[in-house]
């Protein structure tokens, strides 16, 4: 009548690199090779348990509860690698010119591992 269940995941961070505000109508502007820096290796762990009652006749109730992200861990999953917020440019060469406006963000943590939560949740089977 009762089970329990684990799940354990160790991911490498995610590669990325510098770069500056992207040319209009152009691709990616990269400052630094790719994947020059990388987000921290993120380990995550979720637990489930569930309980069957028996109930009248064949109907079964089952209970369950999950544990998501146990330790709570709150791993920078993506980072903020726009390194410059302004895009200058010309018509002569050198098209592009020297970028003046540094991000402040730049290199700080902008997507997370979602934190530790709870699900309760009961079915009926019949």
């Amino acid at each position: 009548r009762l089970a329990a269940s684990g799940y354990l995941r160790v991911q490498s961070g995610s590669p990325w690199a510098a770069r500056g505000r992207e040319v209009p109508r152009g691709t990616l502007n990269y400052l630094e090779p790719a994947g020059t820096h990388r987000n921290p290796t993120w380990t995550n762990l979720d637990l489930m348990g569930t309980y069957r009652l028996p109930a009248t006749g064949r109907a079964t109730v089952t209970l369950e509860a999950r544990v998501v992200n146990v330790f709570d861990n709150q791993t920078a999953l993506s980072t903020d690698a726009l390194q410059f917020l302004d895009f200058r440019s010309s018509t002569a060469a050198p098209f592009i010119q020297p970028y003046q406006q540094p991000n402040p963000f730049y290199g700080l943590g902008n997507g997370f591992a979602p934190p530790r939560r709870l699900y309760l949740g009961a079915g009926v089977s019949f």
